[in-house]
């Protein structure tokens, strides 16, 4: 993930873009001159959904026409995305796109289409780390207290995904990979959301979960151990990250961005692109995005596009490492 960090350090150069839409063509100053579609292959609540809705909420505003978020779920997000690789390259669908679909699930399924030749990056989106939550009926407090409980109960801890390949998965396998710790993985193929009420019931002890499970850790419903990231969070500064609680070398950075149809005509690209980094840059977005974890990382249409291929390099290195392998969508 050194890409990506350094990119994300970057981020206040990355958004100077003004020259980037310059003088736009005829056809952009037209566009969008009916509703735009943002399609989401993730359920309603999700990472994905939560971005989904900050951008169309305000892009509908700017463009004066609608922007409908729209669930096209299954096969971890391969039947959204392959939606939007097929539809008229114009445009008025859109993608939001992540980690699963733009860089993981090449390397887990024989799809139809190639998201990098058959999808079109736009920006970079947000980024943020999992958090390591567990039922606080456990008696574990920390990364090490983990480890030793797993080992010393290896039938006792259920971790619970949004299914098989998706990086939650991956990066719970990495970390058993790391520690050597033993945990049987549940999946829910309905996505993280619906496994929440067993994670808070107990009857799932373990989630490297989506930073959308913070107000449950504050009312004490689920403990939390550390940040799956590269650097503490200042959400929740007072954890440590899973490297600092002593699996040296850990690291999973999870990220979001926008595509379109590859064929979508530069201009449009360039429009709505100018428009996603301005919201990304809106105060009161920042606010809102960092205060569930999300840290906005809004870049040209060739930083996503490069960054993407990277991502999609090492991820595939840790699937072949790790063994996972999924059914054909």
């Amino acid at each position: 993930m050194d890409l990506f960090r350094s990119r994300l350090d970057r981020r206040h150069a990355i958004v100077a873009l003004g020259a980037a839409v310059a003088a736009p063509m005829a056809f952009a100053q037209a566009f969008p001159s009916r509703p735009i579609k943002i399609i989401d292959a993730f359920a309603p609540g999700a990472t994905t959904d939560i971005i989904a809705r900050i951008v169309s909420n305000r892009m509908q505003v700017t463009f004066g026409q609608p922007v409908i978020v729209e669930s096209r779920t299954g096969a971890n997000g391969v039947v959204g995305s392959e939606f939007v690789a097929r539809a008229t390259p114009d445009g008025y669908t859109m993608f939001v796109g992540s980690t699963s679909t733009l860089a993981v699930n090449q390397a887990l399924y024989k799809m139809s289409f190639d998201p990098t030749k058959d999808l079109a990056p736009v920006s970079m989106l947000a980024a943020q780390p999992l958090i390591v939550v567990v039922h606080p009926s456990l008696p574990i407090k920390s990364i090490p207290e983990l480890i030793a409980y797993a080992k010393a109960n290896p039938q006792a801890l259920n971790y619970a995904t949004p299914g098989i390949g998706n990086p939650v998965h991956l990066a719970t396998e990495l970390f058993k990979k790391m520690t050597g710790a033993p945990m049987t993985h549940v999946p829910y193929a309905r996505g993280s959301a619906a496994a929440m009420p067993d994670l808070l019931s107990g009857q799932v002890q373990l989630m490297f979960a989506p930073m959308y499970v913070l107000p449950q850790v504050r009312d004490g419903r689920l403990r939390a151990l550390a940040v799956t990231g590269p650097k503490r969070l200042d959400l929740v500064a007072d954890l440590p990250t899973v490297a600092e609680a002593g699996v040296a070398g850990y690291n999973v950075t999870l990220w979001n961005a926008m595509a379109v149809p590859a064929g979508t005509p530069k201009d449009v690209v360039a429009k709505l692109n100018a428009e996603i980094v301005r919201i990304l840059q809106l105060p009161e977005v920042r606010t809102q995005m960092l205060s569930t974890g999300l840290e906005p990382i809004p870049g040209t249409p060739e930083q996503q596009a490069a960054f993407t291929r990277s991502e999609a390099e090492q991820w595939t290195r840790l699937i072949k490492d790790i063994g996972i392998k999924v059914e054909s969508s």
